[in-house]
């Protein structure tokens, strides 16, 4: 994150790009990586000078104890009042309610599956009643053996 001054606070662990619970050997390595980067002799940009001046800011403030743990107890209260402010706040509400797509297409694929089973024992009916109209019209009976064979042709017995 690029600023055009040093004087906008910003957080130091961001800034490197570690954790706060980083050692300060992790830091020190960041500060190295990030400073070969973003020297002024090395990198063109004509952001480099401000962006050298935050990792030296941000480097100075963590490796030294004092200055950190000052830093971290301001982070704490920051964090503290920001989760308060959240807790009093109402919620806010969104002019558009947007579901996601999975829960949509989870409760159609029972719907799905109950008319595809409907539709294979309308089409199954439809066999076997042709069946019996087709032994109809040559004068045969038809029996339960006549009705079993056409369940096993069709894979319903």
């Amino acid at each position: 994150m690029l600023h055009s001054s040093i004087s906008v606070p910003t957080d130091p662990y961001e800034v490197l790009q570690v954790s706060p619970h980083a050692s300060t050997d992790v830091i020190r390595a960041a500060y190295r990586v990030l400073a070969r980067s973003y020297h002024p002799d090395v990198c063109s940009s004509p952001s480099a000078a401000v962006r050298m001046q935050e990792l030296n800011a941000a480097y100075k403030a963590l490796i030294d104890p004092v200055r950190r743990a000052q830093f971290d107890a301001q982070l704490q209260i920051g964090r503290a009042h920001l989760a308060a402010s959240r807790r009093l706040s109402p919620p806010r509400r969104s002019a558009v309610v947007r579901e996601p797509v999975a829960p949509v297409v989870r409760r159609a694929r029972p719907l799905m599956l109950a008319l595809m089973l409907g539709l294979l024992l309308l089409l199954a009916m439809a066999l076997v009643l042709g069946i019996s109209m087709a032994l109809d019209a040559l004068d045969a009976p038809v029996s339960a053996d006549h009705i079993a064979q056409a369940a096993a042709v069709l894979g319903l017995s």
